[in-house]
């Protein structure tokens, strides 16, 4: 007769379950340990090697919204598909910086049903994921957050990552530039003729004392000029690209003195206003307008388009 046969059946009752619920417990933890991201097995290297972010030449991000590119152009970027307009050059180091030690923190997910709900799901096939590819490199990855928290995953594979660092936003490409008077100076001169053309309308506006008339004797509304020499002043731009064939509606010219001039071009391309810009005895600050359209708000183009 064993030792457990010999104990009065209560006893052994106890020690029975007792056992049993050891044994439950023993299970439940080991589910648990085994189920939970084992960082031991995380392949912690970088995503990107130095030398690829280092000698990087190009950056193309995709997202649902676009595709654009971060171009080397000597030791400055450009975005190329922004009609090469010169990049924020701290905010690509920024991205450089972090790409150059991103890397795996800890097993997120290997489910595509769970790939959404942490913005990994891939842009090419209608995902909301941001997907970062360096100049010709095969190995393409999808980036997406949740919370404060960055995520990514290999394009082709369905393992997702938490990983070590946060990226800059990849949504906008117009983050990466500022089309602000930092760049994009205005002149702020005080005008002392205009002219337009467009809207039926073709005259020369002139100083007459302290009133503005037109080259036949017609009183032009002060509000109507200080609107319009307000607004060269002052332009904000919305978006840019390349200079194309589309002929401007309207063009409204302003004198300086010292035989200066700048000539503002507006454009209708669908439910959009651009603008194109004529230089005329202004220095290399206006380089950059050269060969590109800029998109304004429609206020400013009616304060650009005057009826006299």
């Amino acid at each position: 007769m064993t030792f457990i046969e010999q104990m009065p059946a209560k006893t052994r009752f106890v020690v029975v379950t007792f056992f049993i619920l050891a044994l439950c417990l023993f299970l439940l933890v080991h589910s648990i340990l085994t189920a939970a991201p084992q960082l031991s097995s995380v392949d912690a290297r970088p995503l990107y090697s130095r030398d690829a972010t280092s000698s990087a030449q190009e950056i193309e991000i995709t997202t649902s919204e676009e595709v654009y590119t971060l171009a080397r152009s000597g030791d400055a970027w450009t975005l190329r598909e922004k009609a090469g307009f010169p990049a924020r050059q701290d905010s690509v180091a920024e991205l450089l910086n972090a790409l150059q030690v991103l890397a795996p923190a800890a097993r997120s997910t290997a489910l595509p049903e769970r790939h959404a709900g942490i913005g990994v799901t891939d842009p090419d096939q209608g995902g909301f994921g941001a997907a970062i590819r360096i100049d010709a490199q095969d190995d393409i990855f999808i980036f997406g957050r949740k919370g404060a928290a960055q995520y990514g995953r290999l394009r082709g594979e369905d393992q997702a990552w938490r990983l070590n660092q946060v990226l800059p936003p990849l949504y906008n490409p117009l983050r990466w530039m500022s089309l602000g008077d930092d760049t994009l100076p205005r002149p702020q001169d005080d005008v002392t003729a205009m002219s337009i053309q467009g809207g039926g309308q073709t005259a020369a506006i002139l100083r007459d004392g302290e009133n503005w008339v037109t080259d036949q004797g017609e009183a032009v509304s002060d509000a109507t000029i200080d609107a319009a020499i307000f607004t060269s002043r002052m332009l904000e731009f919305e978006d840019v690209r390349r200079e194309g064939l589309t002929r401007a509606y309207y063009t409204i010219y302003f004198n300086y003195a010292d035989d200066r001039m700048q000539a503002i071009e507006l454009l209708q391309d669908n439910d959009a206003v651009w603008v194109r810009f004529r230089f005329e005895g202004f220095g290399e600050e206006m380089q950059l307008y050269a060969g590109r359209e800029f998109r304004i708000d429609e206020l400013s183009a009616l304060d650009l388009a005057p009826e006299l």
